[in-house]
């Protein structure tokens, strides 16, 4: 079983790459999973000597070929570290014998997002989600292939890690929500399909009267608005009870799937894929993109086994392959409260046979951790 760290390349350059590099090697990790592209944050950050990190706006770490762009879209340089010292975290990794997992931000870009609004998702009351680049738009396809070239071909690395390569639902901003009413699942599912240009005239191109979907998904999605009643009707049925949306969800899905395969092909080195996001609302079906991938990771950020158990069988099924499965885990609370809870994690991953085991996440946990991953790994 592969096994990996995530890690911020700011925390790593902060401790010191060449101390980071063997703390982690001596736990018996085989790899590290470092962020070259990554969403605003706010960080508590208990390694470091600078306890609080902001980073306002989405960013590339590494060092970007900005010839490799030629859209509107290209990645926007970091002001809290240098593509050069990215590099140099690789190099310590790599000194210390740790393989190099390039764990990439794709789609869920609020900078990108807010600078190009014509590009991001639409809703069906007309509102942008920022937050969101929309996966069927040209332009946002092209930027994502290139930057998965960009990051494949930067040396030391590996992997391509992917995440947010998808259709991305209404909720998950960089903001303080203010939200007075529960969408329920129906609802969030509703609000979170994407009626902008390229997916209206994608529906149509699948013969599906896109103009008359949005009216009946905005009719319901006003209900709840005017009464403050959820929609609890799961999306898979709301998929076969409204008059269009079946044959506009597979289209997204064909979206979502190419999408993958281009990628995996752009980054000329072996692509992994973060799983996240409910079914419907992402567009990913694994199913479909399991065997152009090197796997598909599943975050089980809990306590409690058999809800592990249950997620890594499915998602065998799902990939057609336990081999092709990898699980995240927290390795700290409230997921691991402590290292036997941790160890009980792990070997529940074991008994499912998985590929790839990962660990949530260097920069974020105590330094004391690193030896309950040591534990949960034998060491």
């Amino acid at each position: 079983m592969k096994t990996t760290l995530w890690t911020y390349p700011w925390d790593v350059r902060d401790v010191g790459a060449e101390r980071a590099a063997n703390e982690i090697a001596g736990t018996g990790l085989q790899a590290v999973s470092m962020a070259a592209t990554y969403h605003c944050f706010d960080q508590l950050r208990p390694r470091s000597k600078t306890k609080i990190l902001t980073a306002s706006r989405s960013a590339a770490y590494y060092t970007v070929s900005s010839d490799r762009f030629d859209g509107p879209l290209a990645p926007d340089l970091s002001d809290i570290m240098t593509g050069a010292e990215w590099s140099d975290c690789v190099d310590a990794f790599q000194k210390a014998g740790l393989g190099i997992v390039a764990w990439t931000l794709f789609l869920h870009n609020t900078h990108l997002g807010s600078r190009y609004p014509d590009l991001v998702q639409k809703t069906c009351t007309g509102d942008l989600l920022t937050h969101q680049l929309c996966p069927a738009h040209p332009a946002v396809r092209a930027y994502a292939a290139n930057l998965a070239h960009d990051i494949g071909a930067q040396p030391g690395v590996d992997v391509l890690e992917c995440e947010s390569l998808s259709y991305g639902g209404y909720g998950h901003t960089h903001f303080h929500p203010k939200v007075g009413l529960d969408l329920g699942p129906g609802g969030r599912y509703l609000f979170s399909l994407c009626f902008c240009d390229a997916c209206t005239e994608g529906g149509q191109s699948q013969g599906v009267d896109v103009d008359a979907l949005r009216d009946r998904v905005s009719a319901q999605v006003d209900t709840v608005f005017d009464r403050g009643q959820p929609i609890s009707t799961p999306p898979d049925e709301l998929i076969e009870s409204i008059q269009g949306l079946s044959a506009f969800a597979a289209w997204r899905d064909s979206v979502v799937t190419s999408l993958v395969e281009e990628v995996t092909s752009a980054s000329g080195v072996p692509t992994r894929l973060l799983a996240m996001g409910e079914r419907e609302t992402s567009g990913l079906d694994i199913a479909a993109v399991a065997s152009a991938l090197d796997a598909v990771e599943y975050l089980c950020y809990t306590p409690d086994t058999s809800q592990i158990e249950t997620t890594l069988k499915t998602a065998a099924a799902e990939t057609g392959s336990p081999e092709r499965v990898g699980v995240g885990l927290q390795a700290y609370p409230p997921a691991s409260t402590d290292v036997d809870t941790l160890c009980r994690a792990v070997e529940t991953a074991r008994s499912c046979e998985v590929g790839l085991l990962s660990f949530y996440n260097y920069g974020i946990m105590p330094g004391q951790n690193l030896s309950w991953i040591e534990k949960a790994l034998g060491g």
